[in-house]
């Protein structure tokens, strides 16, 4: 594995929560040796480009907009990736609040929801989680470069023996 990618996979994105408690989560995650970065809803589809390991957002910020650009994001990650998403949901008073705007992204298949309020040491084991399993992706997708290798170079071997044999 390149070493961007062991720093990239080890990256949490803090999306969308409100500046006390991102600047909070993120001083609790880097006591804990966790990489963390703010993140807007603008600069969400370079950070995700460039590589995390997961994304923790709020659900009041999980607009339909924010859903669907979450979802074609992760629409276009390779075979191997699955970004896991964290989503920090506020309790619901009452039934009367009816259904939330997550609950109708079916894309966003690799989220863990946690409600609010919690523990920060139930943050912590959810994000620990979540870039142990994203470590993960990034050996099979590494596996999966090395068998390619492997496999153009046998059939390199192959030409040749097959040239040679030809020419005697």
């Amino acid at each position: 594995m390149e070493q961007d990618d062991r720093l990239r996979d080890s990256v949490v994105l803090l999306l969308a929560l409100l500046l006390p408690d991102g600047r909070a989560i993120a001083r609790a995650m880097g006591d804990q040796g966790i990489a963390t970065r703010l993140c807007t809803a603008g600069s969400l589809s370079q950070e995700v480009r460039a590589g995390v390991g997961t994304i923790v957002v709020a659900e009041e910020a999980m607009s339909d907009q924010l859903v669907g650009r979450l979802v074609a994001l992760f629409e276009e990650q390779p075979i191997w990736s699955d970004i896991p998403l964290i989503i920090l949901m506020t309790p619901l008073k009452d039934a009367s609040e009816g259904r939330r705007p997550i609950g109708s992204a079916a894309s966003l298949r690799n989220a863990t929801f946690l409600e609010r309020p919690m523990k920060i040491s139930t943050l912590l084991q959810a994000v620990r989680v979540a870039l142990y399993g994203r470590q993960k992706q990034y050996r099979l997708r590494d596996q999966l470069r090395e068998r390619h290798q492997l496999l153009e170079t046998s059939e390199r071997n192959e030409r040749r023996l097959a040239a040679v044999l030809n020419n005697t």
